[in-house]
């Protein structure tokens, strides 16, 4: 008998950054422990150039091209459709990139913003489950059989009328990866002497917030300053030879960030899941924004005690970064208690309660 597979349609490259591909390889995991079933992934050209496949492959996974151009959505769809059932796909999981009005390089590459409407009633019509994630704050267009979105501001009442859709809601359905657990339960020290900063700014670190970082901290006395470059930072060893020439100690080709983040004193992250993985296991951060819709999810973590909120990656100026940096690494209660404040934010049993809902949406149909 064929093993059924499951097809994971999500792009990763500088601009969009690795946080989609990271929490679909995460239920990827789940899904193939649980069930019985291959996950595949399906991404279009662009990512496979960015890191991606490489990505992807490195947890074991198959990767699959649907498309050769960034905009050819007929082409993607013809070639998704023939995968999925060459597959034998028992489910689809979308992750796809939805712009807001700000995100105008997204928009100028032709990332349609309904795109993901589309493309998932599309799938569901051809007789495929359909499992998305979204990150939208506002009430969510997509139809699909479940919705997983983390947003703080999504409601379960904003679709009390909406039957066929079951929606996972907030931040007690952030998918910890696996490599989390271990350290979710662990206890963490917390240094008064040699502080350690982390710096990591997603996949791409898109508007080269690691340079910036550094030159505000690197006469800074009493830390010791480390980063991890994501596998869609452009030109890595570049950027390496620049942080070494600012005292920092540089990561690449990391398997796995969460020993660095735990054992981190104090992280300086954008504000996308790490922020979430951050609070899980009880490491506070310095929040630099990479995009409009990052600043809702800064607000929200820096609002229950577990971030410091300092705006736009790109706007923010050294000085203001020194000055909050300098705040947290001399007082270690309050980097305790934001540590503390994470956990309770962040429980890390997302992954369970995605796989339930899985097991009594679709294992019933």
């Amino acid at each position: 008998m064929t093993r059924k597979s499951i097809g994971f349609r999500v792009d990763a490259g500088p601009m969009v950054g690795m946080g989609h591909l990271s929490r679909c390889v995460n239920l990827a995991e789940e899904m193939a422990l649980h069930f019985d079933v291959t996950p595949h992934f399906l991404h279009l050209q662009h990512s496979a150039m960015h890191g991606a496949a490489d990505f992807i492959k490195a947890h074991g996974f198959e990767t699959h091209v649907v498309s050769a151009a960034i905009d050819a959505e007929r082409e993607d769809m013809s070639i998704t459709r023939r995968l999925l059932n060459n597959l034998a796909a028992r489910w689809v999981v979308t992750d796809l990139v939805v712009p807001d009005e700000s995100d105008t390089d997204l928009l100028a590459e032709h990332f349609s913003a309904d795109v993901a409407v589309r493309y998932i009633a599309e799938v569901r019509s051809w007789g495929f489950p359909v499992i998305s994630f979204s990150d939208q704050g506002t009430p969510i267009e997509i139809r699909p059989n479940i919705v997983i979105n983390c947003h703080h501001h999504q409601r379960s009442a904003d679709y009390a009328t909406v039957n066929e859709t079951k929606f996972l809601l907030g931040p007690d359905f952030f998918l910890v990866g696996r490599d989390f657990i271990p350290y979710i339960t662990k206890e963490k020290s917390h240094r008064q002497i040699n502080i350690q900063v982390l710096m990591m700014f997603g996949g791409s670190d898109l508007f080269g917030c690691s340079i910036k970082t550094a030159r505000a901290l690197q006469k800074l006395d009493d830390i010791n300053l480390f980063a991890i470059l994501g596998p869609a930072v452009d030109r890595p060893e570049d950027v390496a030879t620049k942080l070494n020439e600012l005292g920092v100690t540089v990561h690449q080709a990391v398997p796995s960030v969460a020993e660095y983040l735990f054992d981190t004193d104090l992280a300086i992250t954008a504000g996308g899941n790490t922020l979430f993985e951050l609070a899980a296991i009880g490491t506070p951060c310095v929040v630099l924004c990479l995009r409009e819709r990052q600043h809702e999810y800064a607000v929200y973590f820096e609002e229950n005690g577990t971030a410091v909120n300092m705006g736009s990656g790109r706007k923010v100026s050294e000085n203001q970064l020194r000055r909050a940096v300098c705040s947290l690494v001399d007082d270690v209660a309050r980097r305790k208690q934001m540590g503390r404040q994470g956990k309770k934010l962040v429980d890390g049993g997302g992954a369970k309660r995605i796989i339930r809902a899985i097991e009594a949406s679709l294992l019933k149909e």
